[in-house]
């Protein structure tokens, strides 16, 4: 027999898909697929021929088909004794299969919607949309079939759509919708419970990945992974196109009733669950499913107009994983309708407002129809117009109709932070500000003079029941689909040190231009020029909706008493007590163990001197001040001549006081080297290439040791069926800031390589995704026969990993880096594994420079090499870097790994024959100057890279 997801009148997904079918039978039994088409002829392509395996199963392809319907297909079981079986699929189509789950209002029947008896007459007219729906049930273990159905495979009709337990009425509008856009069949799966919060739809795996330490609410149907046992797992091995969901109020909470579950961690537990689900049905599939595939949601609808709890707000914007809008880094290939401005009930009836915009969203997404919206208007940009910030222009991604001016629907937070704010009743922290009306046709103008004098953040629609009734938020695209604004909010930096009144000053000549200003795109880039010259204490900067001072950056070395009174001018100071600290005074305090000048005298002076010298240089050049960045590195030259011995006492202090080797004479060098491009260059317009470079976030698979009974002695390996099961994630550091560890990590490197090395012939882009799939990590002894030492190897070059990401990464990225969780991190609680020392040689730690993807170039590591280290090698006694750390040891640790690569791309000039052969200074070219491998590379790149007939720009991607 077939399992019971498949019957007559079913849809199967269309070609390019090859979807399969599953059943069981007799041991060792052949089965075989043969496909009709609607006149009874045989089409079969594609399809497997498979076996009955022991455990009385089998699954088999039935091929691939273009869209239609009609169809017939045969499934024979031929048995051992010559004897066979048959089951027949009668009426079954291809086309577009959604799975459509979630809670209550995705459960809303079509006789329960807004006209629901006339839109379930209407839908009987859709021959080609077939449904089904699983019945509610939960299980405590994963199950392969579901535990039954409200009807088989079957189109809308009334007797069905009209019965108690009619259809999702989101789900079959949605189905409507594609069904006209696309002409082809339209399979539509419902599995939904009311009233159940996320975690009762994920995978164990999901919510230990996100922390999740409760089994949930009650031991029904809303018990942690009990309806992905029962109402998702039996589904997988169904190809589908994509899912939308409508869920969140469970988690939320409903005020004064209710307070809600794990509402904190939904950012998390909802974005783990669609990439959970991807995996798991791609994997159930054997990767006929997409990986990536289309992923929709609804966002919560109005409910009560109570103020005292910002709950849904709050869950609105951790639906997008507090980005605001889909899809985005972390949720990527996914897709939103907003309901906000649905009819005000926790069961709005108006389906037909979220499921028009889901199918628009979908055909943009999904299905190419760029002419159909995938959002609304976005926002783009909050321009302050006075120093006061009294009056405040906000601008969005498209045109809008005229506003609707109501009062409570942009505010501002009166607290510290927007999370504070939305911790308080409305009034306490978040505060309404006045629409004044509409600055330009993409931009509307508000006024906080009623609210704070300062605030830390702006929002739109931060409300339970932000809007005034259905369609009546204030703001909507003017285009034909009349899309709204979705809620967002923003935080104004406080850390720039905004001052309220403007004054002129004694303004700063930039040596390079000989110019009084820079341009900048943000005052942030404006504060941190300011921050990175000696001389500025204040600055002034026009925003980009200046009249002839737009993206102007003045630096002032002092401050006069004459005011100056300009729109859309911003004044601020180099310092203020949101500042960060100074991160060499972080980085001096750190290692300076108490010492005076803030632990600097712990260090010798010209140790202190170099490295100062060769931050401040680094984001000197960072804010364009060229002339400056070379001034100051020349003096340290002067001083201490590059190349010479008096590096030596300087590096070797590196390194000795419990940092991480941080040696200053890397990063100068580097930062030397790419100034002076600047400076003395010749700098093109644009560069010629475009490339990305992409980090690839895995989380890592493994099995635990609890202890060192786990291993063989004789294999070196666990022990079968010994150990803990796990997949580890990595340290909120690695992921903090949208991954900002990366990006500082490799700012400079990068920058080298562009500026250096390719001569401002290539521009770099940087992006960081994060994996469907773990890489898989193995413990093994290192010395055979004996316990205390291990090894783990997570099977460079990674293939499971790496092969299977999306097709527009594989197509774009030139460059790779691979970067997984610290594995032994997860052992600190097994008592022989505590204090363990001994942890340079686990295989485990930064490593160099290989090849993946068609030969591309790939660089690969665990997250310690990101984040941090265990101090003097202990297991569990973990340190993050300072930044000064990352920024000394990325930069001289990805400049050698470098080399290696550009030396292997010019074999005629034996600059690396053998291995490291720099590190033999009897085998350097005569014409070579200095002692160090940095200058080693230095002489390489100026004496023979850019002088070859190919240049480096020309080769390296």
């Amino acid at each position: 027999r077939l399992s019971n997801i498949y019957a007559d009148h079913m849809v199967f997904q269309r070609a390019p898909s090859n979807p399969m079918v599953w059943g069981f039978g007799t041991p060792g039994s052949k089965i075989t697929i043969t496909v009709l088409d609607s006149s009874g002829n045989d089409v079969t392509s594609g399809a497997d021929q498979a076996y009955v395996e022991e455990d009385e199963k089998f699954e088999a392809r039935i091929g691939s088909y273009e869209a239609g319907s009609g169809f017939s297909i045969i499934v024979r079981e031929s048995l051992p004794d010559g004897t066979f079986l048959e089951v027949l699929l009668s009426d079954v189509a291809f086309g577009e299969v959604w799975v459509c789950s979630g809670q209550s209002n995705m459960e809303l029947r079509v006789k329960d919607a807004r006209d629901g008896m006339d839109e379930a007459i209407e839908a009987e007219t859709y021959e080609n949309i077939r449904l089904l729906k699983l019945v509610r049930q939960i299980a405590t273990e994963p199950q392969e079939e579901a535990l039954g159905f409200y009807n088989s495979w079957s189109k809308p009709r009334m007797e069905f759509l009209g019965s108690g337990d009619s259809f999702s009425a989101i789900c079959l509008f949605f189905g409507e919708q594609l069904w006209e856009e696309l002409q082809v069949p339209i399979g539509l799966i419902e599995s939904t419970w009311g009233g159940t919060i996320v975690e009762a739809w994920s995978s164990p795996e999901a919510l230990e990945y996100c922390g999740v330490t409760d089994n949930g609410v009650d031991d029904g149907q809303n018990h942690n992974n009990y309806l992905w046992n029962a109402m998702i797992h039996p589904l997988l091995k169904m190809t589908i196109q994509g899912a939308i969901w409508y869920q969140g109020e469970q988690n939320a909470g409903y005020p004064g009733e209710y307070e809600g579950h794990n509402r904190d961690l939904y950012t998390c537990t909802f974005s783990t669950m669609i990439e959970s689900w991807r995996q798991e049905w791609s994997t159930a599939t054997r990767g006929d499913a997409d990986r990536k595939f289309p992923f929709g949601f609804v966002q919560l609808a109005p409910f009560t107009n109570q103020r005292d709890s910002l709950a849904w707000p709050q869950l609105r914007w951790h639906q997008t994983a507090d980005v605001g809008y889909v899809p985005n880094d972390i949720m990527e290939n996914v897709f939103m309708a907003t309901a906000v401005d649905d009819d005000i009930d926790l069961h709005p009836k108006n389906k037909r407002l979220p499921a028009s915009r889901l199918a628009w969203a979908a055909t943009h997404l999904v299905y190419g129809m760029t002419e159909r919206p995938l959002t609304g208007p976005l926002l783009m940009a909050v321009s302050f117009k006075n120093t006061e910030r009294t009056s405040i222009v906000v601008t969005f991604s498209e045109n809008l109709d005229p506003v609707l001016v109501e009062e409570d629907r942009f505010m501002v937070c009166c607290l510290a932070s927007t999370d504070e704010c939305d911790q308080v009743a409305y009034g306490e922290g978040w505060q309404g500000v006045t629409i004044e009306g509409m600055y330009s046709d993409n931009a509307v103008e508000v006024s906080t003079a009623s609210a704070c004098s300062t605030y830390s953040g702006l929002a739109y629609l931060w409300l339970e029941t932000p809007c005034s009734g259905e369609v009546s938020c204030p703001l909507y695209a003017s285009d034909e689909y009349h899309l709204p604004v979705v809620p967002w909010k923003s935080d104004v930096d406080l850390s720039l040190c905004p001052l309220s009144t403007a004054y002129t000053g004694q303004p700063i000549p930039i040596l390079e231009t000989g110019e009084l200003f820079l341009l900048r795109d943000t005052q942030s880039g404006c504060h941190d020029t300011c921050l990175a010259h000696p001389e500025c204490h204040y600055y002034q900067w026009y925003d980009p909706l200046s009249n002839g001072n737009a993206n102007k950056c003045f630096l002032l070395a002092s401050q006069n008493e004459d005011l100056v009174n300009e729109e859309f001018l911003q004044y601020g100071a180099k310092r203020c007590d949101l500042t960060p600290s100074d991160p060499l005074d972080i980085f001096f305090e750190t290692f300076g163990d108490g010492s005076g000048n803030g632990g600097r005298d712990s260090f010798s002076p010209e140790y202190v001197e170099a490295l100062t010298a060769s931050i401040q240089s680094e984001d000197l050049f960072y804010a364009g001040l060229h002339q400056e960045a070379a001034n100051l590195i020349d003096s340290i030259w002067d001083k201490f001549p590059a190349g010479t011995n008096m590096w030596g006492p300087i590096m070797g202090e590196s390194g000795k006081h419990g940092e991480k080797n941080s040696d200053p004479y890397s990063l100068l060098r580097m930062v030397d080297d790419m100034n002076r491009f600047r400076l003395d260059g010749d700098v093109p317009d644009k560069p010629k290439y475009y490339a990305t470079i992409t980090v690839v976030m895995a989380k890592a698979d493994t099995v635990l040791p609890t202890s060192w009974d786990d291993f063989d002695l004789s294999t070196g390996f666990l022990k079968p069926n010994s150990g803990v099961r796990k997949v580890v994630g990595f340290n909120d550091h690695m992921t903090a800031d949208n991954h900002r560890v990366i990006y500082d990590s490799l700012r400079t490197w990068i920058a080298y390589i562009e500026d250096a090395v390719a001569e401002g012939q290539i521009k770099f882009t940087l992006r960081v995704i994060e994996s469907d799939d773990p890489v898989q990590c193995d413990f093994s002894l290192k010395d055979e026969g004996q316990i205390g030492k291990f090894s783990i190897s997570c099977h460079y070059p990674f293939s499971n990993v790496m092969d299977n990401l999306p097709d527009d990464v594989l197509e774009t990225t030139k460059w790779y880096f691979m970067a997984y969780p610290y594995i032994p991190k997860e052992l600190t609680n097994y008592t022989d594994f505590q204090g363990l020392h001994d942890f340079e040689d686990i295989n485990a730690a930064w490593g160099g420079t290989g090849g993946c993807c068609g030969g591309k170039v790939m660089w690969f590591g665990n997250e310690m090499g990101w984040t941090g280290e265990n101090t003097d090698n202990l297991l569990g006694d973990f340190r993050y870097f300072t930044e000064v750390e990352t920024r000394l040891w990325w930069a001289g640790l990805q400049q050698h790994e470098l080399y290696h690569y550009l030396f292997s791309l010019y074999p005629e000039f034996h600059l690396e024959d053998e291995g490291h052969q720099w590190f033999d200074h009897s085998k350097w070219p005569e014409d070579f100057d200095g002692l160090y491998e940095k200058d080693y590379f230095h002489e390489a790149l100026y004496k023979r890279l850019l002088l070859a007939d190919i240049p480096p720009y020309e080769k390296i991607l």
